[in-house]
């Protein structure tokens, strides 16, 4: 009988344990619980961007793409990515990039190959770009690792974006109010097991564990992960939650009107978003409060001045001024790139 802490990993997925009722991640030495819901959630908080930087953090990156040499590329990007992301985004870069980089290393030489990178060069130039940009690479290739990579990387871009979109279409409907909830859910969801029906790859077992025999499902696309989990998501009646601080869906481990994610703050790498969440709250609301109060009075300062004066242009100037200048004051503020000194500098001048 194998213990549930070996590695079983059948073909290189994202390995899994469905009981019915919650997931099991089991990946070398990770044994992890994700609510129904969970393990897409935590994926689509990737920003596929920074993928790049671990990958040009890898040695020996443009070597000759051998079987050798890739083997040694993908131990060294496994270990990166497990110690840069959560398990269910660092294992999916992996298992897509690798799979991608299986199928490629079983085509013939010539065309074959010549017509993936064709199709590869051939897709969202804002994405092509940024991922060669500053590489010494120009486009889709196989003259190194680092090309063949990066080759492979856009393909995984391409695919986790179409992944998101999806998730966010879901979300959507399941955030609606009206009368056209259900049907517009029910035909996302049609779609979704119609139209991607080729995109299913999952591989299922029947093992026996310390707790008798359990379904370990092998999970090896973006896009079969979110058909994966969705399927359950509809039986479970799965409850996704915007967190108030970092903007990202979760599932909550408790009370359904949680507000805050267990995951780390974009503010404090230190600290969760349920830990520090609230705090950042208050914080952003008496920025707002500041804000807005000053506004509304200098704006009704300037309003007054221009009905009293009609034709002072440099009043009507200032007036301009001020009521263009808060959207951009207001943006930069709640993206941190502004402070409300800086803000306070600006509008006393009125």
């Amino acid at each position: 009988m194998e213990d549930r802490e070996d590695d079983l990993i059948i073909d290189l997925g994202l390995p899994v344990i469905f009981d019915g009722v919650s997931n099991t991640l089991l990946y070398s030495d990770i044994v992890k619980d994700y609510p129904v819901g969970g393990m897409i959630s935590e994926y689509c908080r990737l920003h596929p961007t920074e993928i790049k930087d671990v990958i040009l953090d890898c040695s020996n990156i443009f070597r000759e793409p051998t079987l050798d040499n890739l083997s040694v590329f993908f131990d060294e990007f496994n270990k990166k990515l497990l110690k840069k992301f959560d398990p269910i985004i660092s294992i999916m870069i992996l298992v897509e990039i690798f799979n991608n980089t299986y199928d490629w290393y079983n085509m013939e030489f010539g065309d074959n190959r010549k017509k993936l990178f064709d199709e590869l060069n051939n897709t969202n130039t804002e994405i092509k770009n940024f991922i060669f940009e500053d590489t010494t690479i120009n486009q889709p290739g196989e003259e190194n690792i680092l090309q063949l990579i990066l080759s492979m990387y856009l393909g995984f871009a391409q695919s986790y974006v179409n992944t998101k979109y999806l998730f966010t279409e879901v979300i959507k409907c399941l955030e609606m109010y009206d009368e056209t909830k259900d049907q517009k859910l029910i035909d996302t969801f049609i779609s979704m097991y119609t139209q991607y029906i080729d995109f299913q790859h999952i591989d299922y077992r029947i093992i026996c564990t310390e707790n008798g025999f359990e379904s370990l499902y092998t999970i090896k696309t973006s896009m079969s992960l979110l058909l994966f989990e969705m399927a359950n998501c509809i039986k479970k009646e799965t409850t996704f939650v915007k967190c108030i601080n970092c903007g990202e869906y979760f599932v909550p481990d408790g009370r359904k009107d949680t507000l805050y994610c267990s995951y780390i703050s974009p503010q404090n790498d230190k600290k969760t978003c349920k830990e520090i969440g609230a705090q950042i709250t208050r914080a952003n609301k008496e920025k707002t409060d500041i804000v807005t109060g000053l506004y509304r009075k200098t704006y009704m300062r300037y309003k007054m001045k221009t009905r009293r004066n009609p034709y002072d242009k440099e009043v009507k100037r200032k007036y301009n001024e001020l009521t263009q200048g808060i959207k951009e004051w207001r943006n930069n503020l709640n993206q941190g790139y502004s402070t409300v000194e800086e803000y306070l500098n600006w509008i006393n001048k009125f």
